[in-house]
């Protein structure tokens, strides 16, 4: 009994760190940065260059220190079919990404 509780504890322990584990590939870092600067420059109501360097540098910052790669990929690929208006919907619907977003905008 002692054994199987050791393997579950073990089992959880794996699980847990590997979800608040940092992505540490600077590709990941630039495909979020740069994918961020035109979506936050766009429109009538975009930043100026400045303000989106600012947060843009923070949204990937954020991202690749609070979401795993697993959860990138599941989250883009379920952006990859919506348009716009949906798009930000479902961000806002993502808890991590309306953290993200908040905390950014709140530094410029």
């Amino acid at each position: 009994m002692k054994l199987i509780l050791i393997y579950i504890f073990i089992f959880f322990l794996l699980t847990f760190t590997d979800s608040f584990s940092k992505i540490e590939d600077p590709k990941v870092w630039n495909n979020m940065y740069n994918s961020c600067i035109p979506s936050a420059i766009k429109g009538s109501n975009g930043l100026t260059p400045l303000d989106a360097k600012v947060y843009c540098e923070c949204i990937a910052n954020n991202g690749t220190n609070n979401f795993t790669i697993e959860e990138l990929i599941l989250l883009e690929s379920q952006l990859e079919t919506l348009n716009e208006d949906d798009r930000v919907s479902l961000m806002l619907l993502n808890k991590k990404t309306k953290s993200m977003v908040t905390n950014c905008l709140s530094k410029i």
